[in-house]
């Protein structure tokens, strides 16, 4: 039924030449619907990964339906994916919203980019500036400018402290930056740690906003609000810059939305330092920059708004991964019974 021939383009990957009682695209729905149980049983350990097991897999009997019946099922669950791709691209276009919503709510159209005149792009930095950061003209050239908002700008520095002290005696539990999820600008894991060991991490409390600054962490937007109470402390990656508000005249979850937006990240990273692979964004870009800050209503209208967007972005993706799981074991059973 089905022939293997090993190909000679790398010893890892193999060809399979299903015979005409078979199509292609049957085999492929077939092993995408079933997949997750039969790998087990025809893969081999390596040192480190593993591989197929060509002889397991070609013995391996499948069901078999007329070819009417596998050009349905093809059908079918290309239809579920379809459905999930659309889902999918509703939930990316819900999030990119948020931003415009911030924006908007802030009056600010669009955040002005810079004159790209060749007069504009002339300037001198003082050779000490050079040495202790970077020769890239956008690091100096490019800047995040709040101006245009209806609403006051503030220094940052005036507004909010960066990686303010936390008490290390009650710290047991570690946020590590694969805890943060830069879809849902939340920490989706929590790590326990012994007291003893929490040196060297950042720390950080309930209310503080927490913001990877290496990349590509910073670039895909991971931050999050620390939902606990104030007392409540954690440690973290060191690559994390930590920012807690100094009063209550800034929301967090506006702070934070405003900190994730696109354009102040790209901002962000034309002023990395440090080498390829390793470049971050240091506490002293936050201390050049000044955010609109207004008045704790709109700020909270902001946070919430932002808030229900994700929540229906969130609730529309799981809705749609529970749709292509039920297809799947829909096709399942249709397929055991054959």
């Amino acid at each position: 039924m089905v022939t293997h021939k090993p190909t000679t383009i790398n010893q890892d990957i193999k060809a399979f030449f299903p015979d005409d009682r078979v199509s292609v695209d049957y085999l492929g729905a077939f092993f995408d619907v079933f997949g997750s149980r039969l790998l087990p049983l025809v893969c081999k350990s390596g040192a480190t990964v593993q591989s197929l097991n060509t002889e397991q897999l070609m013995d391996l009997s499948i069901p078999l339906p007329p070819q009417s019946e596998q050009r349905k099922i093809v059908a079918e669950l290309d239809a579920a994916y379809a459905a999930k791709r659309a889902a999918d691209e509703k939930t990316t276009k819900l999030l990119a919203s948020i931003d415009d919503m911030v924006l908007n709510e802030l009056g600010i159209a669009k955040l002005p980019k810079p004159d790209t005149s060749l007069s504009s792009r002339m300037f001198i930095v003082p050779a000490k500036e050079v040495a202790n950061a970077t020769l890239a003209p956008d690091h100096y050239f490019d800047a995040i400018d709040f101006s245009k908002a209806r609403y006051s700008c503030e220094r940052f520095v005036e507004r909010i402290d960066i990686d303010p002290p936390c008490s290390l005696e009650q710290i047991t539990k570690l946020v590590p930056m694969e805890g943060v999820s830069a879809e849902w600008c939340a920490i989706e894991n929590i790590e326990d740690i012994s007291p003893d060991a929490t040196q060297g991490y950042s720390t950080f409390c309930g209310g503080d906003v927490i913001w990877a600054r290496i990349t590509p962490c910073m670039e895909n937007g991971k931050s999050a609000v620390v939902e606990t109470e104030p007392s409540e402390c954690f440690c973290g990656s060191t690559e994390f810059l930590v920012f807690r508000p100094k009063d209550d005249k800034v929301n967090p979850y506006y702070l934070q939305s405003l900190l994730h937006l696109k354009r102040f990240r790209e901002v962000a990273a034309h002023h990395f330092t440090g080498t390829s692979g390793h470049q971050r964004v240091t506490a002293d870009f936050f201390k050049s920059i000044s955010i609109p800050v207004p008045p704790r209503s709109v700020q909270d209208c902001i946070a919430s708004t932002a808030s229900s967007i994700r929540a229906e972005a969130r609730k529309l993706k799981a809705d749609a991964t529970a749709a292509l799981d039920a297809a799947k074991r829909k096709i399942e059973a249709k397929i055991v019974k054959v």
